[in-house]
């Protein structure tokens, strides 16, 4: 839609639009600092922003994450990924180490590669989820054979009262399942692809997650001699 048409939209529909439709990226990039105070005003007044930094090029980047402090406690939704884009989180988590400061996140979208990153700055991000309200986490990991405690950071996630959909993508073997005994968990949709699952270790998700309605998990084959 035409610059021109946008402005001749009430403020109050602007807004919906703004929160509901538009990626944080596109926003900044096309609106803020742009000479339009009536923009920029309505930037400010949104309570509820997307970022979306998967695929997103480099200048853009940099451009978001000089602007990024003034709204992240807004940030609802955040998108940060490897894809196509290496070394994107690791510039993400070395200019914001923590997600604590998202008050308002509820879904995080989390790619990573443990060849290009320190997993001792993954582990603090993800440990520091406990300190938000995140209701939907898709984790997916490469490169991260030798990730041992990996598995204790996704037991922790278990325990995070408000995630209700979870999505976890890995290749490693190193998850004790049984550690989730002891756990309660409000998970409600669970999805496990590519991580060591017997079907055994079927009933500890059972047990931590009374609230279960959908499950979607890899089984590996074990052939007995």
């Amino acid at each position: 839609m035409p610059l021109s048409n946008l402005e001749s939209l009430p403020n109050e529909l602007l807004i919906d639009i703004i929160e509901k439709y538009i990626n944080g990226v596109d926003l900044l990039r096309a609106f803020d600092f742009q000479l339009n105070q009536r923009f920029n005003a309505l930037i400010t007044r949104c309570q509820r922003l997307r970022f979306d930094f998967i695929r997103c090029q480099k200048d853009d980047f940099r451009f978001c994450m000089n602007l990024l402090p003034a709204y992240i406690d807004k940030i609802e939704e955040l998108f940060i990924s490897e894809q196509d884009t290496p070394g994107q989180v690791d510039a993400f988590l070395s200019f914001l180490p923590s997600f604590e400061s998202f008050k308002q996140l509820r879904t995080l979208y989390f790619h990573f590669d443990g060849e290009v990153i320190e997993w001792q700055i993954v582990e603090r991000a993800l440990n520091s989820l406990s300190k938000t309200t995140i209701n939907t986490l898709s984790i997916k990991a490469t490169n991260t054979d030798n990730r041992s405690s990996l598995g204790n950071v996704i037991v922790d996630l278990f325990r995070l009262k408000s995630l209700k959909q979870f999505s976890l993508m890995s290749k490693i073997d190193s998850i004790n399942w049984s550690d989730l005994a002891k756990v309660s968990s409000n998970i409600e949709h669970l999805t496990i692809s590519g991580i060591h699952f017997r079907f055994q270790d079927l009933q500890y998700i059972f047990k931590c997650t009374p609230h279960l309605k959908y499950l979607d998990v890899d089984l590996i084959n074990i052939i007995y001699p």
